[in-house]
């Protein structure tokens, strides 16, 4: 659950509302991960704990230090995450005109079918993610956390005409 506008909700409820809003809709595809599942975030808040406790059990002040350090870097990349986070999509649609990414219901990019130029293979790191590009300035790019990406990948191409 989420406080949104001074509404608690479900992240996804907000993005199926905005989607039975919609006409034309033949599939939706669901970013299931989450603000805090962020490496940059996540990492040191966990390690941090740890070290901690093993400095507690040990009584080892360098353990602890070394937590405590990893919780202030913590601290410090919660507000960086947030607003990253606010940029990723949690759902993405397809209508038989164009392809929406959405954040908490709220629309962050749409590209039409008609203006699809190419769809881009991005690896990093031995993540996969794949750029659906309308110009240099108008792309989406599509993680691999969204369920089915094959499937959604195939689809696109199917729609869009696009190899």
């Amino acid at each position: 659950m989420y406080t949104i506008y001074g509404k608690k909700m479900q992240t996804r409820q907000l993005d199926q509302n905005h989607i039975a809003k919609q006409k034309d809709v033949t599939s939706v595809y669901i970013n299931n991960s989450h603000w805090w599942q962020n490496a940059s975030f996540a990492l040191p808040f966990i390690i941090g704990l740890i070290s901690i406790i093993i400095g507690l059990i040990l009584e080892n002040a360098g353990a602890k230090g070394f937590g405590f350090f990893l919780l202030v870097v913590t601290l410090i990349m919660l507000p960086v995450v947030l607003l990253t986070w606010h940029s990723t999509a949690t759902s993405i649609y397809l209508t038989k005109d164009n392809i929406v990414a959405l954040h908490l219901g709220k629309v962050l990019k749409k590209i039409y079918w008609k203006n699809l130029t190419a769809i881009d293979t991005i690896e990093y790191l031995g993540n996969k993610r794949y750029k659906l590009v309308q110009n240099t300035d108008i792309y989406l790019v599509i993680d691999s956390e969204f369920t089915d990406v094959p499937k959604l990948l195939q689809e696109i191409k199917q729609i869009s005409g696009i190899k």
